[in-house]
């Protein structure tokens, strides 16, 4: 009984903390130079998840009987689309479940062509800024040729009008017919603006753009459907990497781990304006392909100066964006590597390089906690493994402890 009425004392005292809380500042890092997430703290339970939308066999009423339904769910892959390029060049659009299609026109920014995927009814939601990425599994029946392939999205209302083309994607560098082996593209376009479709169809025209004819009569590129070999996926979070306050910037590398269950990562931009912009339009900076992991949930990327004579020395900025997709429900850190000077660092050119400096982890949550996640933080409250009232899951921010950080945590995310 008195356990009870303390552990009962004790979650009145958390309650009051933890609303109290809500004042906080989200926190307390050192001054001088830091690698840091903004927004730090995002706590939005209207950011629902966004998982891939599939190429699915269903038709659709209303407007363009030949589009198809985008779903969230795959299937048994459907190799039944394919383009009969032949001998010939052009603009082949490919029209969902048809064998050897031959249907040719010009995408529009105005008109809708009236083949491809859409969605049932408006979108729903507005879908912000960042990174969509396109996952083709294309096979060509004949290594002859050159051929891309071009991604055209829009918006439109219910019935087909008000047609509005979002972006294209022109991956000419992409020459799809050069292989017979079965191939998953990836292309991806970096959007600077948000797209309201609250009241909008998303629409998705795919076509193969053949600028050099093959040497087969009877060639033709099919496209894998239905299952996880062709995808899209829009981004639903987008956050920016700073620094801030660093003198003698000449590179930076920065590891960031957030939970893979509740977000994957679809790419990776430097945004107009990031630190080293200035020298980007001169070809002065060096740019390598990024590190994603969507396994074991982290993401790698860095950007060199080109040469020690230039160096960024200033209040700070932007190194880089991330956007995610939000594939549930819940809440994640995101959490730099440690220990700082291994795989997160900044770096001058005066030896031993390295930039003193401190990082400050985000954190995402579209998800409230329960009187019960507050019963059990006020049973773990002051642990460290090995403790033997510790709980991982109320070490909101992976720092393997259980204090005032995850307190102000939880105040912001009880309800």
């Amino acid at each position: 009984m008195k356990l009870e009425k303390v552990t009962c004392a004790f979650l009145i005292f958390i309650l009051i903390i933890a609303f109290t809380a809500f004042t906080m500042p989200f926190s307390l890092a050192l001054l001088g130079t830091k690698i840091y997430v903004n927004p730090p703290l995002i706590i939005d339970k209207g950011i629902s998840p966004s998982p891939p939308y599939y190429l699915s066999t269903t038709s659709l009423t209303g407007f363009g009987t030949n589009y198809r339904k985008l779903v969230t769910t795959t299937g048994a892959a459907d190799t039944t689309t394919s383009v009969k390029n032949a001998k010939s060049t052009g603009y082949f659009f490919f029209d969902p479940f048809t064998t050897g299609s031959t249907g040719t026109g010009t995408p529009s920014t105005t008109v809708l062509k009236g083949y491809g995927w859409r969605s049932d009814g408006v979108y729903g939601k507005t879908i912000p800024s960042g990174t969509w990425q396109f996952n083709l599994t294309l096979t060509s029946s004949s290594a002859t040729g050159t051929g891309h392939i071009e991604i055209w999205v829009y918006k439109c209302t219910t019935i087909g009008g008000s047609v509005s083309n979002l972006f294209s994607i022109d991956a000419t560098e992409t020459n799809v017919l050069a292989t017979t082996t079965a191939t998953k593209y990836t292309f991806t376009y970096t959007a600077s603006s948000a797209y309201d479709l609250t009241s909008y169809v998303l629409v998705i025209e795919y076509w193969l753009h053949v600028t050099t004819a093959g040497g087969s009569s009877t060639g033709n590129v099919q496209l894998t459907a239905v299952s996880d070999a062709s995808y899209v996926k829009v981004p639903a979070l987008t956050i920016d990497i700073m620094v801030a306050d660093v003198t003698d910037l000449f590179s930076w590398q920065v590891t960031i781990y957030y939970n893979a269950t509740m977000l994957n990562v679809i790419g990776v931009s430097l945004p107009p304006g990031h630190v080293f912009a200035d020298w980007e339009a001169s070809n002065l900076i060096v740019v390598p392909v990024p590190i994603i992991d969507n396994t074991a949930g982290y993401v790698q990327w860095g950007v060199s100066l080109l040469t020690p004579d230039i160096t960024y020395t200033g209040p700070g900025g932007v190194l880089f964006r991330i956007t995610f997709s939000v594939l549930n429900r819940g809440y994640t850190p995101l959490h730099f590597s440690s220990p700082y000077g291994e795989d997160t660092l900044l770096q001058d050119t005066t030896f031993p390089y390295l930039i003193p400096a401190s990082t400050e982890d985000g954190f995402f949550s579209n998800k409230l906690f329960s009187y019960g996640t507050l019963f059990a933080f006020s049973k773990a409250y002051g642990s460290k493994p090995g403790d033997a009232n510790w709980n991982s899951s109320c070490s909101f921010n992976w720092d393997d402890k259980i204090d005032i950080s995850d307190l102000f945590l939880l105040g912001k995310n009880y309800g």
